[in-house]
């Protein structure tokens, strides 16, 4: 949704400030150098109106489903938008134009737009991925200050964060197996009912050949994962942890973690929900093989190297 960008730097800075730079059809704004600290704007946030959420959770972590479900089980889904960038370069670029002077109020921008733009909706937000320079950046310090200090004001009404992980593991093989294929050849997502597209996705999914310094990476991959709890922590960030593996898991434990969540977002089922409809809310549907030995093209080689590691467990 590069608009969005655009409109919240040209409130920020003028019109004059605006720069369009368009990559893969994505567009950011560039700002000017120096900026003018901002000072008690105001909460332009709506507390009738729905409730902002951000979904910060690593690329490949299946949160695309995750807020279509969000959204169906409240009433009204809103686009999944990787609004501070869907790689590292481009959450790099978002984070640099933003500055270190803007105090938060990128969040507020962009959640404001959504709440006048979905007002019929229940739940709006974004999802945020964490690359590690880009997240310790003083302006994404300077959001991560702005929902605590929220919090603080506005208790059960303020922005929440939901904090989602992925099997490590199985992130590396997704990420691995879009590298080679690339969207053109490979969507993001397959709904019920596309069989070509479940049909193209596990025959990328199978075989994927993993690099031999896998413990490496998820080692990286794992610090990273803690170093954001422990940066929500130190904010004081209200949030709440949960995994994709307890989200879309079968039977009624699946339905008992979503009412967890929305207890947390004080709105949607909080009480009552079953697996089965859970499931019909559902619209995206698997796109790997349940056992690494299918997925792995060097699997014993992988598992060889992850035995006796702290990462023994991840294989399935």
């Amino acid at each position: 949704m590069a608009y969005i960008s655009v409109l919240a730097a040209a409130n920020r800075f003028g019109r004059e400030a605006v720069r369009m730079v368009a990559d893969d059809a994505d567009v950011v704004a560039t700002v000017p150098e120096r900026r003018i600290r901002t000072k008690g704007f105001r909460n332009c946030l709506d507390p009738s109106g729905p409730v902002p959420v951000i979904l910060l959770s690593r690329g490949r972590s299946g949160t695309g489903s995750m807020w279509q479900i969000l959204g169906s089980l409240t009433g009204k889904e809103t686009p999944s938008d990787e609004y501070t960038g869907s790689n590292k370069r481009k959450s790099d670029a978002f984070f640099h134009n933003v500055g270190p002077y803007d105090g938060g109020k990128w969040i507020l921008d962009v959640m404001c737009y959504y709440q006048r733009k979905y007002k019929r909706a229940k739940i709006v937000g974004f999802k945020w991925k964490p690359f590690r320079e880009a997240f310790f950046s003083p302006a994404s310090r300077n959001g991560l200050e702005l929902i605590a200090k929220l919090a603080n004001e506005n208790g059960a009404r303020s922005l929440k964060v939901i904090r989602s992980r992925r099997n490590p593991l199985d992130v590396l093989i997704s990420q691995t197996k879009h590298e080679l294929y690339g969207k053109s050849k490979v969507a993001a997502h397959c709904v019920k009912g596309d069989d070509e597209c479940l049909r193209m996705q596990l025959q990328a999914g199978t075989g994927v050949k993993l690099r031999p310094n896998a413990v490496k990476l998820l080692r990286e991959a794992s610090q990273l994962e803690e170093d954001v709890n422990n940066e929500l922590r130190k904010h004081g960030i209200p949030f709440i942890e949960t995994s994709f593996e307890r989200t879309h898991q079968e039977g009624d434990e699946a339905a008992e973690e979503w009412m967890r969540i929305f207890r947390f977002l004080g709105i949607g089922p909080k009480e009552g929900l079953i697996a089965q409809n859970l499931s019909t809310s559902m619209q995206h549907v698997s796109t790997s093989h349940k056992r690494h030995n299918e997925t792995i093209a060097n699997y014993g080689e992988i598992r060889d190297t992850l035995v006796r590691t702290e990462f023994e467990d991840l294989l399935h």
